[in-house]
């Protein structure tokens, strides 16, 4: 489970030990055994050597990552890795454990917030129906009197409760969530500039927020920390892992992997037209509103970019849209 405690206390390494023994023993005989799995690196020239950068490729499975960072840690990259990892896969306390120890930093979604508070409240999980309700109140795209006209039992006396740091006489539920969500991720946005500005580390991200075979359009978090500090974002096409992790089980069933890595979008080059003049605080309701446009466009980009890269069984296709309903958030 991802809380602000965990957050706090992460602490990110240069040389990741947990990373450093995985390439040396785990991922050495896996990749060998039973079956062999053979990991082909296209445009590793465009990965640069002088500098960190933000990592950004397909999600097609749990573990693709894992053949990406053990070729790089072979052919000795300057830079390992902090890694993105999205909320629900710290629900198992054990796969948590090493996220923790291998550069993971997990990173709440809004649902993923309002989906764990909500079942804390009440023991079960929201239908779509009233997460939708959830949802739309914390945004703002509905008003509290709204809220109150369209929910009766549990919902209600789950935003009228007192529980934990909630007080409804201070703030209202939605507030509460908003809150809760801005603060989680003000530390992952301290984490991600502590890995790429003081612990020269690459940052790893799955923009499109969620696993799909296909490519799905790219969210704009990842944007928003390119644009902040203005570091390079490298594409990468991820080709073959899922057919090495169908399940969720850590363990390759061998395949042919193929990594294509595009040209970075560098600040002096396609960047630019997205950069923002004035001082910006990612993740805050008043970078979203002042700057989304900008967001979301260099977002688009970095789909389009990464498209580029992948066969076509993994490409976007017309009319692609995110995964829905509460279970895709724990």
């Amino acid at each position: 489970m991802i809380d602000l405690k965990r957050l706090q206390k992460l602490e990110l390494h240069t040389r990741p030990a947990w990373q450093i023994a995985l390439g040396k023993t785990y991922f050495w005989f896996d990749f060998r055994f039973p079956k062999r799995t053979n990991i082909y690196v296209e445009g590793l020239e465009n990965l640069p050597t002088d500098r960190p950068s933000i990592v950004v490729t397909n999600h097609t499975d749990r573990y693709g990552y894992f053949p990406l960072l053990y070729y790089l840690w072979k052919v000795e990259h300057p830079f390992f890795f902090a890694i993105w990892i999205k909320g629900k896969y710290y629900t198992n306390p054990l796969m948590g454990l090493f996220f923790d120890h291998v550069n993971g930093i997990p990173v709440p979604s809004r649902g993923y917030v309002i989906v764990v508070n909500f079942k804390k409240g009440l023991g079960r999980l929201p239908t779509d129906e009233e997460y939708r309700i959830l949802r739309d109140w914390m945004e703002e795209r509905i008003t509290d009197e709204e809220f109150e006209s369209r929910v009766s039992g549990p919902l209600r006396s789950l935003a009228r409760t007192r529980t934990g740091d909630f007080d409804p006489e201070r703030e209202t539920y939605a507030q509460h969530l908003d809150r809760i969500y801005r603060e989680m991720m003000s530390l992952v946005l301290r984490h991600s500039i502590d890995a790429l500005t003081k612990k020269s580390l690459n940052l790893l991200v799955y923009p499109e927020g969620t696993r799909s075979r296909r490519l799905q359009r790219a969210r704009n978090g990842v944007a928003q920390v390119a644009l902040h500090l203005r570091v390079p974002i490298v594409p990468v096409g991820s080709n073959g892992t899922d057919k090495c992790y169908p399940g969720a089980l850590p363990i390759s069933r061998g395949h042919d992997i193929v990594f294509r890595i595009g040209r970075p979008i560098t600040p002096d080059g396609e960047m630019g037209e997205y950069l923002i003049d004035e001082p910006f605080v990612p993740f805050t309701r008043e970078a979203e509103r002042e700057h989304r446009e900008a967001f979301d466009r260099l977002a688009d980009l970095i789909t389009w970019r990464i498209n580029d890269l992948l066969d076509p069984e993994y490409r976007m296709e017309e009319g692609s849209v995110n995964r829905s309903g509460v279970g895709r958030f724990i």
